[in-house]
């Protein structure tokens, strides 16, 4: 049997820096990195990448009108960018996480470039598999990759996500289609004794922060017996650890009231009646308003949004997690325990600290920083990538009055 020709792809000729940078292993080509004009390309086509010799390097796909031009799939000669591309890789990346993990409940299976996959999320939620498509060129594949999805995973659902807010330069409009299955909205997975909400349709990211799950699970087996605080909480994650690891209350905090009922309905549905509170308002000037009256709590968890969106924001939202930390050690009781995290990939892990380390100093003596932490496991990082390092988790432990 003949094996069917590769298709000829459209040749791009990069700098000798950019030949250098992907001979190194570096993912992405920059379009001013880019011999000729590039308007001639349609968003997501595959092209082959050339060095100034004519030297094949990478194949990949392009997008004309983003400063990331050229995102790499594959460093193999004449590898198509087929169904059985993509069943390779997603064997190799959840092979890996099997190791690591288990078979768990809940998991992200595909973690962009950190899995050689440049553009694509896979989330797993029992049954449901939640893939998010982030740009042109793995929308252009979205077919095959489907395929792909369906003989590995075997899923009892897909939903498919295009676009993200940090993705809109793509030119992707923004959809959540349900491509097989009819999965409930929100979606429930029990994980751990809990029943969780995925908020897929409406929520944030694929509907859950896979991200800081291994962090809930360790910060939650510190809430004893005190109350805790779930700031910036969504679908209320963290204070559902906190109560199954013996919390005696949690109050939750959000501005989204969407985020607020999802979270009443797992509280309910997990049987923690009466041991719960939720307050839809903006975090900070209920920070402020809780230490003029002088509330204390036992275990804070503290994930707000991102604060530096661009490079530009970056000094101004280190400022603002210092202020962060401060209000929230004034509320933290002695012998308490405080998470605060950042998302934002444009504040690096020394900065971070740094800032959280000048916040709560100045608002309380001897407060000591245990731990900085990031995303769990199935997140991989990209050694050359800092971008794919974006979760940073700094746990603090304040000292009890008599000490």
């Amino acid at each position: 049997m003949l094996t069917p020709a590769t298709p000829t792809l459209d040749k791009i000729v990069v700098s000798r820096r950019a030949a250098n940078r992907i001979s190194g292993g570096f993912p992405w080509v920059y379009s001013n990195e880019i011999d000729g004009k590039l308007k001639g390309f349609s968003p997501g086509v595959l092209v082959d990448v050339l060095d100034e010799r004519g030297q094949w390097l990478a194949r990949g796909y392009l997008n004309p009108h983003t400063l990331i031009a050229v995102r790499i799939l594959s460093r193999v000669p004449d590898e198509p960018i087929d169904r059985h591309f993509f069943e390779k890789r997603f064997r190799i990346a959840h092979g890996r996480r099997d190791q690591l993990l288990g078979r768990c409940v809940m998991c992200r299976e595909v973690h962009g470039e950190a899995d050689h996959l440049p553009g694509l999320v896979v989330d797993r939620y029992g049954g449901l598999l939640v893939l998010q498509i982030r740009t042109q060129g793995m929308h252009g594949l979205q077919e095959h990759l489907i395929s792909a999805v369906r003989k590995c995973y075997e899923p009892q659902a897909i939903v498919v996500i295009t676009g993200s807010r940090s993705s809109d330069i793509e030119g992707l409009p923004r959809t959540t289609t349900s491509i097989e299955g009819d999965p409930a909205d929100p979606y429930w997975v029990s994980d751990h004794g809990l029943w969780l909400p995925i908020d897929i349709f409406q929520g944030q990211k694929t509907g859950y922060f896979l991200d800081q799950e291994a962090n809930r699970q360790r910060v939650a087996a510190l809430a004893g017996g005190g109350e805790l605080l779930d700031l910036f909480c969504y679908t209320g994650a963290f204070a559902l650890r906190g109560l199954q690891a013996g919390a005696k209350y949690a109050v939750l905090v959000d501005s989204s009231r969407r985020a607020l009922d999802i979270a009443r309905e797992a509280l309910v549905r997990n049987r923690f009646q009466q041991k719960f509170d939720l307050v839809c308002t903006d975090a900070l000037p209920q920070l402020n308003e809780w230490a003029r009256l002088k509330r204390k709590f036992a275990l804070i968890s503290s994930d707000p949004p991102a604060f530096a969106k661009t490079k530009a924001d970056r000094e101004v939202a280190i400022t603002a997690y210092e202020k962060l930390a401060g209000q929230l050690v004034r509320i933290l009781a002695p012998g308490g325990w405080l998470s605060i995290s950042s998302c934002s990939y444009h504040v690096d892990r020394a900065s971070f600290l740094t800032a959280i380390g000048r916040g709560i100093s100045r608002a309380a003596e001897m407060v000591c920083v245990v731990s900085i932490t990031g995303a769990g496991e199935d997140h991989p990082i990209d050694p050359l990538l800092t971008d794919t390092d974006y979760l940073k988790a700094v746990l603090c432990s304040m000292p009890p009055e008599a000490a």
